[in-house]
């Protein structure tokens, strides 16, 4: 017999769930498509169905419960994979990524091991471990390049989405394992299910609000397609009261201002002679850059392998280049690079060699 409780509990989990799958629908079909809208639908997807099994005291889902629980445990993995794709502007599938999912697949197969009783807590026990440091790298990337962002509406999302959907993420995870060793009282699992609410209700509301700034692609301006060399925007295209300060930015870029070790969006600002905002504004309206440190990889990248394959410089070590190029350490440069050119800058130097 339901109590009244139950039926609240059971109310928030239906609404939750609800309005995760009209999320699902309208990230599915969407305008235009891309891979962070086909990963956010298999996250939210995915909680409906958490949400749904995760009511410990009742079978929402009847005798389809035990395939909803086989989606559901994936439902971190499917998170993180969300996370990284709308605050890194360049995703590239490998292995790290994948891990993950790899390692739930092992911890939830079925196996003899997790069927004893210490089997069963050492699986819940690396459960809740993962899902924590998914749920604590997403926060990490939220807030690592938060102030490099150049896109408004997301720099603020990173904040928003760091403290609600990570911090509340973590201790919904502890209260779960906490739930599995020692029992919680019966309002905790009310609690969970209205924090599940709130957490979908909030989510809803920045992922509609912010849609096209969350999930546009990059796109290119004219340094991003042309290098450093290319054609800045024609006058015209540009307000007056940002004509001057875009010109003094772009001398600053011809003079190597690029190449300053720590440059940050405030420095570079405080150089042009603007507010750090007006800056932002100015970099990726009309030069199209999303973050900044790609706007500076461009040019440094040029200059790089400029560097690379001159044979005057065939001795000097990368690392040097690097430092030269406001590279901080070699590791960051290796990484742009590679990126930029789809091979180290070793490789680079050796092929430029061959081919010189």
């Amino acid at each position: 017999m339901l109590d009244q409780a139950d039926i609240v509990e059971i109310a928030l989990r239906g609404a939750a769930a609800g309005v995760n799958l009209l999320l699902a629908g309208l990230l599915l079909f969407t305008r235009p498509p891309g891979l962070r809208r086909l990963l956010g639908a298999l996250f939210v997807s995915a909680t409906v169905l958490y949400v749904l099994v995760s009511a410990e005291r009742f079978e929402i889902l009847g005798r389809f419960e035990g395939a909803a629980k086989i989606v559901a445990v994936y439902n971190v993995v499917f998170f993180w994979w969300f996370a990284r794709s709308l605050f890194e502007d360049v995703f590239v599938w490998d292995w790290v990524k994948l891990a993950p999912f790899a390692l739930i697949t092992f911890l939830h197969a079925p196996l003899e091991m997790w069927r004893t009783p210490s089997g069963a807590l050492v699986e819940q026990a690396s459960h809740g471990s993962l899902s924590i440091l998914l749920l604590a790298h997403a926060i990490w990337i939220a807030l690592r390049d938060r102030e490099a962002d150049l896109v408004a509406p997301r720099r603020r999302f990173r904040l928003a989405f760091a403290v609600m959907v990570g911090v509340t993420g973590i201790a919904i995870t502890v209260g779960e394992n906490v739930h599995a060793v020692a029992g919680l009282p019966k309002a905790a699992t009310l609690l969970h299910a209205a924090a599940l609410f709130v957490l979908t209700i909030f989510f809803a509301f920045w992922l509609l609000k912010l849609n096209a700034a969350l999930f546009a692609g990059a796109a290119p301006g004219p340094l991003a397609a042309g290098g450093a060399s290319a054609a800045t925007p024609p006058a015209s295209a540009l307000a007056p009261a940002d004509k001057a300060a875009f010109d003094r930015l772009m001398s600053l870029m011809e003079a190597g201002a690029y190449r300053e070790e720590g440059l940050t969006v405030a420095k570079l600002a405080e150089k042009v002679g603007v507010p750090e905002h007006q800056l932002r504004r100015l970099i990726n309206r009309e030069l199209g850059f999303r973050n900044f440190a790609a706007f500076l990889n461009v040019r440094r990248i040029e200059d790089a392998k400029a560097a690379l394959a001159d044979p005057a410089n065939a001795r000097r070590q990368v690392l040097q280049i690097a430092l030269d190029l406001g590279y901080g350490s070699v590791a960051p440069f290796n990484r742009a690079f590679k990126e930029a050119t789809g091979r180290t800058p070793t490789e680079f130097r050796k092929a430029s060699q061959e081919n010189g």
